[in-house]
């Protein structure tokens, strides 16, 4: 699901379900019935939904199918609405807007790769391709990418069961040089995280220096990291 306070609009994905996976628009103000439904954007269940910080009218979906794409919600024809496809390869778990154009998209076999979705892009081929982060970073599992309000990139919250440890990395505009990089020397670690149980979800306050986190334990901390 994602919502969009300046139009008022909720977005809702769906499970393949009789051979057909949707997405549902909600204009709030209005009727209970949805506004739209998409109903051949996806060949299975659709996993992630964003709309785009800068345009509220453009709405990503992620999905197992493997792809990424946008739509443009102001067109009414299905045909047409789809301004571009991203193809992962995977089944997508988890897709966030770093800039008004630019995409991360992660997978459930924890790859991580950046797309382009600018009009003069004619492809949807990726433009950075991290691989697999379980080998880049040394953990056993990625749990989302959330992007920072304030247009600065995006946070990777990546854990270790076996080392007990949950760590937020920044992916940041590479300071020397074009594209992204992941800065792992200023990762902020929560030592104990959720023992050996997986954390499902995270999000952070940097005003606040708050993190809170949900686990496979059945608890939700917050913590105020050191660093």
């Amino acid at each position: 699901m994602a919502c969009n306070t300046d139009t008022k609009t909720i977005a809702v994905g769906t499970e393949l379900q009789n051979h057909t996976a949707s997405i549902f628009l909600w204009d709030v103000r209005s009727a209970p019935s949805a506004r739209a439904h998409y109903q051949e954007v996806h060949s299975d269940d659709v996993t992630d939904l964003a709309f785009n910080p800068a345009n509220p009218a453009l709405l990503m979906s992620g999905s197992t199918d493997g792809l990424v794409n946008v739509y443009d919600t102001r067109i009414t024809d299905e045909d047409d609405l789809t301004l571009q496809t991203c193809n992962h390869d995977a089944s997508i778990h988890r897709a966030a807007w770093l800039t008004p154009t630019e995409i991360a998209a992660l997978s459930h076999d924890e790859r991580c790769a950046l797309y382009d979705v600018a009009e003069e892009r004619t492809t949807g081929d990726a433009t950075q391709d991290f691989g697999d982060l379980r080998t880049v970073l040394g953990c056993q599992y990625v749990a989302d990418v959330t992007p920072k309000v304030d247009g600065s990139g995006a946070i990777l919250g990546v854990g270790s069961q076996d080392r007990r440890m949950f760590e937020l990395v920044f992916l940041a505009k590479n300071p020397s040089g074009e594209g992204w990089a992941l800065d792992r020397d200023n990762s902020v670690g929560l030592p104990g995280a959720h023992g050996e149980e997986i954390v499902r979800s995270f999000c952070f306050f940097d005003e606040q220096h708050m993190v809170f986190t949900a686990g496979e334990d059945g608890y939700v901390k917050a913590w105020r990291p050191a660093n």
